[in-house]
Protein backbone atom coordinates (compact mmCIF):
# COMPACT_ATOMS: atom_id res chain seq x y z
CA UNK A 1 0.00 0.00 0.00
CA UNK A 2 1.58 3.80 -0.39
CA UNK A 3 2.99 5.04 2.54
CA UNK A 4 0.68 7.64 2.19
CA UNK A 5 -2.17 6.07 1.97
CA UNK A 6 -1.26 3.78 5.16
CA UNK A 7 -0.34 6.94 6.71
CA UNK A 8 -3.47 8.44 6.61
CA UNK A 9 -5.73 5.62 6.49
CA UNK A 10 -3.76 5.00 10.27
CA UNK A 11 -4.46 8.96 11.53
CA UNK A 12 -8.20 8.38 10.45
CA UNK A 13 -8.81 5.36 12.66
CA UNK A 14 -7.78 6.94 15.95
CA UNK A 15 -11.10 6.46 18.22
CA UNK A 16 -12.49 8.21 20.65
CA UNK A 17 -11.19 5.91 22.92
CA UNK A 18 -7.79 7.75 22.44
CA UNK A 19 -8.59 11.32 23.19
CA UNK A 20 -8.46 11.61 27.35
CA UNK A 21 -9.48 14.89 26.88
CA UNK A 22 -12.63 14.60 25.09
CA UNK A 23 -13.43 11.60 27.06
CA UNK A 24 -13.25 13.53 30.18
CA UNK A 25 -15.70 16.26 29.27
CA UNK A 26 -18.40 13.80 27.78
CA UNK A 27 -18.33 11.85 31.52
CA UNK A 28 -19.59 15.15 33.10
CA UNK A 29 -22.09 15.81 30.92
CA UNK A 30 -25.44 15.36 33.31
CA UNK A 31 -27.67 12.64 33.19
CA UNK A 32 -26.41 11.10 29.81
CA UNK A 33 -22.42 11.58 30.04
CA UNK A 34 -21.94 7.84 31.32
CA UNK A 35 -24.06 6.39 29.08
CA UNK A 36 -22.86 8.40 26.12
CA UNK A 37 -19.32 7.70 26.49
CA UNK A 38 -19.81 3.92 26.77
CA UNK A 39 -21.55 4.40 23.25
CA UNK A 40 -18.87 5.83 22.23
CA UNK A 41 -16.29 4.26 23.10
CA UNK A 42 -17.78 0.91 22.53
CA UNK A 43 -20.36 0.45 20.03
CA UNK A 44 -19.15 3.73 18.02
CA UNK A 45 -15.45 3.15 17.71
CA UNK A 46 -16.86 0.01 16.42
CA UNK A 47 -19.15 1.26 13.56
CA UNK A 48 -16.40 4.26 12.78
CA UNK A 49 -13.90 1.22 12.26
CA UNK A 50 -16.33 -0.98 9.83
CA UNK A 51 -16.73 2.31 7.96
CA UNK A 52 -13.35 2.75 7.48
CA UNK A 53 -12.48 -1.04 6.35
CA UNK A 54 -15.37 -1.05 4.15
CA UNK A 55 -13.69 2.04 2.19
CA UNK A 56 -10.45 0.65 2.47
CA UNK A 57 -12.00 -2.58 1.03
CA UNK A 58 -13.53 -0.83 -1.70
CA UNK A 59 -10.49 0.94 -2.66
CA UNK A 60 -7.92 -1.40 -2.56
CA UNK A 61 -10.81 -3.95 -5.25
CA UNK A 62 -10.51 -0.82 -7.43
CA UNK A 63 -7.06 -0.49 -7.52
CA UNK A 64 -5.86 -4.30 -7.57
CA UNK A 65 -6.81 -4.85 -11.04
CA UNK A 66 -4.14 -1.99 -12.49
CA UNK A 67 -0.25 -3.32 -12.37
CA UNK A 68 0.92 0.18 -12.42
CA UNK A 69 -0.65 3.25 -12.61
CA UNK A 70 0.88 7.23 -13.57
CA UNK A 71 3.21 9.03 -11.10
CA UNK A 72 0.83 11.00 -8.41
CA UNK A 73 1.07 14.19 -6.31
CA UNK A 74 1.21 12.39 -3.16
CA UNK A 75 0.36 15.70 -1.05
CA UNK A 76 -2.08 16.21 -3.03
CA UNK A 77 -3.35 12.12 -2.53
CA UNK A 78 -3.21 12.48 1.60
CA UNK A 79 -5.75 15.28 1.16
CA UNK A 80 -8.12 13.79 -1.25
CA UNK A 81 -8.12 10.24 0.94
CA UNK A 82 -8.11 12.24 4.12
CA UNK A 83 -11.30 13.99 3.17
CA UNK A 84 -12.57 10.63 1.65
CA UNK A 85 -11.76 8.70 4.91
CA UNK A 86 -13.31 11.74 6.91
CA UNK A 87 -16.63 11.42 4.88
CA UNK A 88 -16.98 7.38 5.06
CA UNK A 89 -16.98 6.95 8.49
CA UNK A 90 -19.54 9.48 8.57
CA UNK A 91 -22.14 8.26 6.57
CA UNK A 92 -24.05 4.91 7.03
CA UNK A 93 -24.61 4.49 3.66
CA UNK A 94 -22.59 1.87 2.12
CA UNK A 95 -23.24 3.46 -1.43
CA UNK A 96 -21.70 6.66 -0.71
CA UNK A 97 -18.29 4.59 0.96
CA UNK A 98 -18.21 2.81 -2.49
CA UNK A 99 -18.56 6.52 -4.65
CA UNK A 100 -16.07 8.04 -2.29
CA UNK A 101 -13.30 4.84 -3.40
CA UNK A 102 -14.55 5.12 -7.04
CA UNK A 103 -13.26 8.60 -7.11
CA UNK A 104 -10.15 7.91 -5.04
CA UNK A 105 -9.03 5.34 -7.91
CA UNK A 106 -10.16 7.38 -10.62
CA UNK A 107 -7.52 10.04 -9.45
CA UNK A 108 -4.88 6.82 -8.92
CA UNK A 109 -5.21 5.48 -12.35
CA UNK A 110 -6.35 8.15 -14.57
CA UNK A 111 -4.13 11.18 -12.96
CA UNK A 112 -7.48 13.10 -13.14
CA UNK A 113 -7.26 16.93 -12.09
CA UNK A 114 -7.08 17.40 -8.23
CA UNK A 115 -9.59 19.43 -8.18
CA UNK A 116 -12.33 18.07 -9.63
CA UNK A 117 -11.79 15.09 -7.58
CA UNK A 118 -12.23 17.80 -4.51
CA UNK A 119 -15.22 18.33 -6.42
CA UNK A 120 -16.68 15.20 -7.14
CA UNK A 121 -16.20 14.20 -3.32
CA UNK A 122 -17.68 17.14 -2.21
CA UNK A 123 -20.62 16.63 -3.94
CA UNK A 124 -20.85 12.98 -3.24
CA UNK A 125 -20.27 14.28 0.78
CA UNK A 126 -23.24 16.98 0.42
CA UNK A 127 -26.31 14.75 -1.47
CA UNK A 128 -28.31 12.10 -0.35
CA UNK A 129 -29.81 9.01 -2.42
CA UNK A 130 -33.28 11.19 -3.30
CA UNK A 131 -31.04 13.24 -4.94
CA UNK A 132 -29.00 10.91 -6.80
CA UNK A 133 -32.28 9.17 -7.65
CA UNK A 134 -33.94 12.09 -8.66
CA UNK A 135 -30.79 13.58 -10.85
CA UNK A 136 -30.90 9.75 -12.53
CA UNK A 137 -34.39 9.98 -13.70
CA UNK A 138 -33.59 13.75 -15.27
CA UNK A 139 -30.69 12.40 -16.53
CA UNK A 140 -32.61 9.81 -18.51
CA UNK A 141 -36.07 11.00 -18.73
CA UNK A 142 -37.59 11.30 -22.13
CA UNK A 143 -37.25 14.57 -24.84
CA UNK A 144 -40.26 16.43 -24.75
CA UNK A 145 -41.65 18.64 -27.73
CA UNK A 146 -43.73 21.50 -28.19
CA UNK A 147 -42.87 24.28 -25.82
CA UNK A 148 -40.45 22.25 -24.26
CA UNK A 149 -38.89 20.86 -27.59
CA UNK A 150 -35.42 19.05 -27.09
CA UNK A 151 -35.38 18.99 -23.24
CA UNK A 152 -35.47 15.73 -21.09
CA UNK A 153 -37.97 16.92 -18.50
CA UNK A 154 -39.40 15.96 -15.17
CA UNK A 155 -42.55 17.19 -13.57
CA UNK A 156 -43.47 17.58 -9.56
CA UNK A 157 -46.55 15.86 -9.99
CA UNK A 158 -48.66 15.16 -12.44
CA UNK A 159 -48.39 17.57 -15.50
CA UNK A 160 -50.86 20.52 -16.31
CA UNK A 161 -52.96 19.07 -19.32
CA UNK A 162 -53.14 22.32 -20.99
CA UNK A 163 -49.48 23.11 -22.01
CA UNK A 164 -48.09 21.84 -25.45
CA UNK A 165 -45.54 19.09 -24.73
CA UNK A 166 -45.56 17.58 -28.08
CA UNK A 167 -47.34 14.09 -27.30
CA UNK A 168 -44.27 13.30 -24.57
CA UNK A 169 -45.20 14.35 -21.25
CA UNK A 170 -42.44 14.82 -18.64
CA UNK A 171 -42.17 12.33 -16.33
CA UNK A 172 -43.21 12.62 -13.36
CA UNK A 173 -40.75 12.07 -10.11
CA UNK A 174 -43.55 11.49 -7.57
CA UNK A 175 -44.53 8.08 -9.41
CA UNK A 176 -41.08 6.94 -10.02
CA UNK A 177 -39.79 7.81 -6.14
CA UNK A 178 -42.99 6.35 -4.78
CA UNK A 179 -41.05 4.82 -1.63
CA UNK A 180 -40.07 8.67 -0.38
CA UNK A 181 -42.61 10.62 1.62
CA UNK A 182 -43.55 13.14 -0.95
CA UNK A 183 -43.17 16.01 1.25
CA UNK A 184 -39.43 15.23 0.46
CA UNK A 185 -39.51 15.61 -3.07
CA UNK A 186 -39.83 19.34 -3.61
CA UNK A 187 -37.07 19.81 -0.96
CA UNK A 188 -34.74 17.92 -2.45
CA UNK A 189 -35.66 19.11 -6.10
CA UNK A 190 -34.92 22.87 -4.38
CA UNK A 191 -31.40 21.64 -3.41
CA UNK A 192 -30.38 20.43 -6.76
CA UNK A 193 -31.52 23.76 -8.04
CA UNK A 194 -29.32 25.60 -5.42
CA UNK A 195 -26.24 23.38 -6.13
CA UNK A 196 -26.82 24.20 -10.03
CA UNK A 197 -27.10 20.26 -11.01
CA UNK A 198 -31.23 20.72 -11.79
CA UNK A 199 -32.76 23.88 -13.60
CA UNK A 200 -36.25 24.83 -13.06
CA UNK A 201 -37.29 25.67 -16.60
CA UNK A 202 -41.25 25.65 -15.96
CA UNK A 203 -40.77 28.63 -13.97
CA UNK A 204 -38.87 30.59 -17.21
CA UNK A 205 -40.74 29.06 -20.14
CA UNK A 206 -44.45 28.11 -18.76
CA UNK A 207 -45.63 28.26 -15.47
CA UNK A 208 -44.98 31.11 -12.75
CA UNK A 209 -44.88 28.21 -10.01
CA UNK A 210 -41.66 27.09 -9.06
CA UNK A 211 -40.45 23.81 -8.93
CA UNK A 212 -42.65 22.16 -11.62
CA UNK A 213 -41.12 21.17 -14.63
CA UNK A 214 -37.00 20.26 -14.34
CA UNK A 215 -34.58 19.76 -16.24
CA UNK A 216 -30.25 18.33 -15.61
CA UNK A 217 -28.14 21.06 -16.15
CA UNK A 218 -24.80 20.17 -17.90
CA UNK A 219 -23.16 20.47 -14.16
CA UNK A 220 -25.04 17.25 -13.51
CA UNK A 221 -24.17 15.17 -16.47
CA UNK A 222 -20.29 16.44 -15.80
CA UNK A 223 -20.78 14.79 -12.09
CA UNK A 224 -22.32 11.55 -13.47
CA UNK A 225 -19.06 11.33 -16.16
CA UNK A 226 -17.22 11.84 -12.97
CA UNK A 227 -18.32 9.53 -10.32
CA UNK A 228 -19.89 6.41 -12.52
CA UNK A 229 -23.64 5.16 -12.90
CA UNK A 230 -23.09 3.22 -9.91
CA UNK A 231 -26.77 2.42 -8.37
CA UNK A 232 -27.47 4.54 -4.60
CA UNK A 233 -29.61 2.05 -2.72
CA UNK A 234 -30.70 2.70 0.93
CA UNK A 235 -30.78 -0.66 1.70
CA UNK A 236 -27.11 -0.96 2.23
CA UNK A 237 -26.39 1.06 5.29
CA UNK A 238 -24.13 0.63 7.95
Amino acid sequence: MNKELKKALERASQSYGDQIILRAAVKVIPHIGGALDKLLSGAGAKVRRERLEHFVYELSRRLERYAAVPRIDEDVLYDLVMYAIEQSVRTRKRSKRELFASVIARYVVQSSEADEIEMALRIISELEDIHFEMLRLALEAPECAGVFSGLRLISIGEADENVDFGGIMPLNVNEHMDRWPQEMIPFAASELVSKALLIDEGSQRWDPKPLKYLVATETARWVRALIGEQDHDTTGSR
